[in-house]
């Protein structure tokens, strides 16, 4: 943008483009109150010569406060005599508009018209508060070229040295001026300025400027932290300088950006360093691979060093002793190989393949079996961390270990840790992990899923289902009462024999854990792993047809999760519930015959009962999957609970759900009855002549009951037999 001066001596405003040079608008500013700035970087108004609103939108408020000032002093230096004199233009911020003074108004606009540019003063030490005060004010339009000058030869460097010796002379206000302007240097964000800024030969210059900030009362010491307080560790010898000098720019920027500067940066900054630090992770991490000897050298030392385990304490300590000088620990060496996979991922997806070929080929898996089976649980939740990152990349190699694996030891020990671990966000990543390695959606082939798929339901499932089978009852359950959490509301009799007859709704849990043999008690068990397992189980019913229903039905897996409804913990019961709705969800006839035969909505419904009308996530369950069996009118499921629990359904007078059931439980049967009947009622009687039994059964049945739509049938066919008599009489 640009102001130009017309021949009536009138101030315009010329909007020219960035990359075309072109000639946008030109307009000028008007006396009359028409100008609105409507947020920090947005003018408008209403252009009376062409009749259009129009709106100007700025990169920075700082462009915008320029203009905005400079058309303030245009209508207060109106001639006194014109009525608008006096009139202000809207500013919703109504802040001062004068913290910028006349000269810097004229040297920004003329910045932005391109007719003179920012110069930068000699880096000299009497310069340094009018440097501080041209880095601060420079236009958008103006960045590239004052960071182009900055980079000029020496200029830098002439900076900092001025800085050092302010330093020694204890200059305090030449080293805010240092603070201000370093500030202001890197928010100009330009990136191979701020490439320079943090070489290794400048690095601990800039860092030393920023440590004077006039808004604290002492000096900062960042240098001295990062100089002695902070350790590189080489878990592996590192022989490439530049690999190397790429890990601690990448440090240090990270700690300019969270430690130094977290107040100061804007987004765009932010965004900058960190995308920096990712493409200097990039480059350590091929840099890294591309080394011939530093992959097999870092998995030889896996293999090699003995796991520390919380019972070696003593034996580790021993050991730390006796270890040379900058030998890696066991710890060391998989933290690196979970950052080195971590960072893998932002690699080209040829490159990445690669590297993970590598990998698996140096044994990879092999280590974290090894780490799985001797470690302690923060090295084991490493560990995990490392597989998911490759399952993310490509679950087809574990898949094939895991199966491959004599013993499938690496399987068997995630199950393990997943059931007995109690180190907090274990059990959850293996969930999440054999979550991934059971999808269907990510198996290629035949081959690979039916290998995997066999391993899995035939030696770890019934581990896994273990702890849900030997869930301890509460004292309600061992006493009788069916427990659902608190005491109930509803009558104890009906609950302990539900209406109808047959036997108590305990029983099928008892005879599901007579069925299902000995099974080890969860009492050791979180009860997070619990609901964790649950959710598994439920992922394998979806997404498993043929493996999960062939496990489900022949291993009473469902009379083992719905002793959950015995938990004292209400979201178990919940869990238990959802599992019976996985099943149902299927709409599979081989589950609803396994349900009714087995009795097996009992429990459930008995646990609805005795929750009473409390309106709580059981009740919700509950009533959403009655819902589900009514709208997608599983028949099977629809008959067994009318005719078990109907008389009981009235009670439920806060939703209709129920009363729907029955009613549709009703039509069903008229629907089955009417067609019996009408097959019966298309053949002659004995003698030839009237209806059969079948017929008169039919007949009784529809003047029993008689819906809406009969009794319209009748209506048409009334009127239809008054049309043809007053048709027949008049042919007579």
């Amino acid at each position: 943008m640009e102001f130009a001066n017309h021949a009536s001596n009138s101030v315009g405003l010329v909007v020219i483009g960035e990359e075309t040079q072109k000639m946008l608008m030109v307009h000028r500013i008007l006396h009359e109150d028409i100008y609105n700035r409507q947020d920090e970087t947005i003018i408008t108004w209403t252009d009376p010569d062409i009749g259009t609103d129009v709106a100007l939108s700025f990169q920075e408020g700082q462009g915008c406060n320029a203009i905005w000032q400079h058309i303030v002093r245009v209508q207060t230096d109106a001639d006194p005599k014109h009525p608008d004199h006096r009139r202000r233009v809207i500013d919703e911020f109504d802040g001062p508009v004068g913290h910028l003074d006349g000269d810097y108004l004229h040297h920004d606009v003329a910045d932005m018209a391109g007719a003179g540019h920012v110069e930068l003063p000699a880096a000299e030490m009497a310069n340094l508060e009018e440097i501080a005060k041209v880095l601060a004010h420079v236009p958008p339009m103006q960045r590239e070229r004052v960071a182009q000058l900055l980079m000029m030869p020496n200029y830098l460097r002439k900076l900092l040295d001025i800085f050092r010796q302010c330093e020694d002379l204890e200059d305090l206000p030449s080293l805010h001026n240092m603070f201000r302007l370093m500030r202001s240097i890197i928010m100009l964000n330009d990136t191979q300025l701020l490439d320079e800024l943090l070489k290794e030969e400048h690095v601990m210059g800039v860092i030393g400027c920023l440590e004077y900030d006039p808004d604290l009362q002492t000096p900062q010491q960042h240098r001295n932290f990062l100089q002695t307080a902070v350790v590189f560790k080489e878990v592996v010898p590192i022989t490439s300088q530049e690999v190397l000098g790429k890990i601690h720019q990448t440090y240090r920027i990270q700690y300019l950006k969270d430690v130094i500067l977290p107040r100061s940066l804007d987004d765009a900054t932010y965004g900058t360093l960190s995308s920096l630090m990712l493409f200097n992770n990039v480059d350590v991490v091929l840099g890294l691979y591309q080394d011939a000897k530093f992959l097999p050298a870092l998995f030889d030392a896996l293999k090699s060093h003995a796991p520390s385990e919380p019972d070696w304490d003593d034996l580790l300590f021993e050991a730390l002793k006796s270890r040379a000088p900058g030998e890696p620990d066991w710890d060391d060496l998989v933290a690196f190989l979970q950052e080195f996979c971590s960072l893998a991922k932002h690699l080209q997806l040829l490159q990445r393949q690669n590297l993970w070929n590598k990998m698996t080929q140096l044994g990879m898996f092999e280590v974290i079996t090894r780490i799985l089976q001797s470690s302690s649980a923060p090295v084991k939740l490493r560990a995990t961390d490392i597989l998911l990152s490759a399952l993310a990349h490509d679950p087809s190699p574990l898949r094939s270990f895991l199966a491959a694996q004599p013993g499938h030891s690496l399987l068997d020990c995630l199950v393990k840790e997943f059931v007995g671990s109690e180190q907090s966000g274990l059990p959850e990543q293996i969930a999440e992990l054999l979550k991934l390695l059971v999808d269907p959606e990510t198996m290629e082939g035949a081959l690979e899923k039916n290998d995997f798929m066999d391993v899995f339901y035939s030696s770890f499932i019934e581990k896994l289902i273990a702890p849900v089978g030997g869930s301890e009852p509460t004292a309600a359950a061992a006493a009788g009462t069916p427990a659902a959490g608190e005491a109930s509301n509803s009558k104890p009799a009906a609950a302990a024999k539900p209406a109808g007859g047959g036997s108590s709704a305990a029983a099928p849990a008892a005879a599901g854990k007579a069925a299902g043999g000995s099974s080890s008690s969860s009492s050791d068990v979180p009860a997070s792993t619990i609901g964790l397992i649950v959710d598994l189980l439920c992922f394998c019913v979806q997404h498993h047809a043929f493996w999960a229903k062939y496990h489900v039905l022949r291993k009473n897996v469902v009379e083992k999760v719905l002793r959950l409804l015995r938990r004292k913990e209400r979201w178990l019961v919940v869990a238990g519930v959802r599992f019976l709705r996985t099943c149902i969800g299927t709409k599979d006839d081989f589950y609803m015959r396994h349900l009714t035969r087995n009795q097996l909505l009992d429990p459930v419904m008995t646990a609805f009962w005795d929750n009473g009308e409390r309106y709580n996530l059981l009740n919700s369950a509950v009533l959403e999957l009655v819902e589900f069996i009514r709208k997608e009118n599983i028949k099977s499921l629809i008959e067994y609970l009318v005719e078990k629990f109907g008389d009981r359904f009235a009670e439920v007078t806060y939703v209709d759900t129920f009363k729907q059931l029955q009613l549709k439980w009703e039509q069903s049967k008229e629907a089955a009855a009417a067609a019996a009947g009408g097959g019966d009622a298309a053949a002659a009687g004995p003698d030839g002549g009237g209806p059969g039994v079948g017929g008169r059964l039919y007949s009784s049945r529809r003047r029993l009951r008689r819906d809406a739509r009969d009794m319209d049938r009748d209506e048409e066919d009334y009127f239809s037999e008054d049309s043809v008599e007053e048709g027949g009489g008049a042919g007579g």
